[in-house]
């Protein structure tokens, strides 16, 4: 199976980093060991990632494919547990069913637990959630991941249910150099799930049909028109940037969007005058989450717009 991390490229300052993947898995697991919070999977039932063991010895394991040796063990809540494998090139559908096998080893794993840390878990309490960490993921695996419902997989529909695991997930760890000076940036990613396109549209004070983007242009245009002493600082704090677009912003100067007019309305007829002057371009970036987000601090804070889906 050819790499198609082979020829893969970053950048840092201008500089062109070269790829250069981890030599071994004792690599990558020495890096997540000072790196615990890539472990994360989410900011809430997944957020708070412990490492318990590496190398986790599993006595008398029923799959003779396995090693008897898990990877990583994390802990993620009081009876949420990660199993982690680890490969330092392709994560494929044999590491999912390697990852899998110890998966089914329940007992013996809470069992091992329960030595290493000193713990009593029950193990009629104890979940696990998988993880397969690696360097990238072939084209197969990456259509599954992250497989929310083991029983429901594709992949798994031939194997043992899974049971006691809540979900099965990927993370890439892709390592580059800077061959000037040897500096090390890591760049991890973890699996999404590729959703169906929201289109979603919304009425704005009972009237219109607006689309995420422009109802947020709509809304900030409205604003401006109201409080035309507001400066772009204040319009910031009223319109905070919601999680997922918050490097671009709810807005930026029409000076800065315009080096990047493929992400706001940067045209001249689309831009917002403040009364200092100042003018303004909304972004046009909009997932269902953070126009969620955006309306919810908009009806949170009262700014008199009436806003519904239709």
């Amino acid at each position: 199976m050819s790499n198609p991390n082979m020829y893969k490229q970053a950048s840092s300052n201008n500089v062109t980093l070269e790829s250069y993947p981890f030599p071994s898995e004792l690599g990558m697991e020495a890096y997540l060991m000072d790196n615990p919070s890539i472990l994360k999977l989410d900011d809430r039932k997944y957020g708070n990632p412990q490492i318990i063991e590496c190398e986790m010895s599993i006595d008398k394991c029923t799959n003779r494919k396995t090693r008897g040796r898990i990877d990583m063990v994390v802990r993620y809540g009081e009876n949420l547990f990660g199993i982690l494998e680890l490969k330092k090139h392709a994560l494929d559908k044999d590491a999912l069913f390697q990852l899998c096998d110890y998966l089914t080893e329940r007992k013996k794993i809470v069992d091992a637990i329960n030595q290493s840390d000193e713990i009593s878990l029950d193990p009629a309490k104890v979940k696990f959630v998988g993880v397969l960490v690696g360097g990238y993921i072939d084209n197969e695996l990456r259509k599954e991941m992250p497989i929310m419902e083991p029983k429901k997989s594709n992949l798994l529909k031939e194997r043992p249910f899974v049971e006691y695991t809540d979900q099965i997930s990927a993370i890439t760890l892709e390592r580059f150099r800077n061959p000037h000076t040897c500096e090390i940036v890591v760049i991890s990613t973890p699996a999404v799930k590729e959703s169906v396109k929201d289109t979603t549209k919304y009425q704005l004070d009972g009237e219109g049909r607006y689309g995420k983007a422009k109802l947020v242009h709509e809304i900030v245009k409205r604003y401006v028109k109201l409080h035309p002493e507001v400066s772009a600082d204040q319009l910031k704090k009223i319109f905070p940037t919601p999680k997922l677009i918050r490097t671009l912003g709810v807005f930026a100067e029409a000076k800065e969007a315009k080096k990047r007019d493929d992400r706001y309305y940067a045209d001249r007829k689309m831009l917002i005058a403040l009364g200092d002057g100042t003018k303004i371009a909304t972004c046009n970036q909009w997932a269902k989450e953070s126009i969620d987000e955006f309306i919810e601090n908009v009806e949170k804070q009262k700014l008199g717009f009436e806003i519904e889906a239709l």
